[in-house]
């Protein structure tokens, strides 16, 4: 796969949502490269959610990602790594992050124009899984890398 850091734990997100019902789904493939340099991948696709929009899901797909990492059955043995690079498709979580572990909550957690920020409990979530996790986490754009064969279910 393309744009894969060696040293660190990469992890492709995907979350989205159906309107009608209301119900989204997270897919989350996680790959590292091994000691003989070959991808190690493991993928992963917890129970959708009902009622949750597509921003929602981008963020609950990066929350269960690190969840899965800093967890006792961790896919990875983490020891070997200094980051955590996360790669989705949601411009809304890649933009929001830094938002999230800096700005917000010195301005408790209200925008620029004084409005509460938008999912104010999911980005609180998110970042404390991302402290969680025990290194430095990344949030970076990338085009749709999570394939059909990692695509939520019910």
């Amino acid at each position: 796969m393309d744009n894969l850091d060696e040293y660190a734990i990469n992890v492709f997100t995907d979350g989205s949502s159906y309107s009608g019902p209301r119900a989204g789904g997270v897919g989350i493939r996680i790959i590292t490269i091994g000691e003989d340099g070959h991808e190690v991948v493991f993928d992963h696709q917890p129970l959708g959610v009902r009622g949750a929009n597509n921003q929602q899901m981008g963020l609950l797909a990066c929350i269960e990602a690190l969840k899965l990492l800093a967890g006792r059955r961790s896919p990875v043995d983490t020891a070997g790594f200094r980051k955590v690079v996360i790669s989705t498709d949601s411009m809304y979580v890649v933009e929001g992050f830094n938002n999230a572990r800096f700005t917000w909550p010195q301005s408790r957690w209200l925008t620029r124009d004084g409005t509460p920020v938008a999912n104010a409990k999911l980005w609180k979530e998110l970042v404390k899984c991302s402290m969680a996790v025990g290194m430095r986490v990344e949030i970076r754009s990338e085009e749709r890398r999570v394939g059909k064969e990692c695509r939520s279910r019910w």
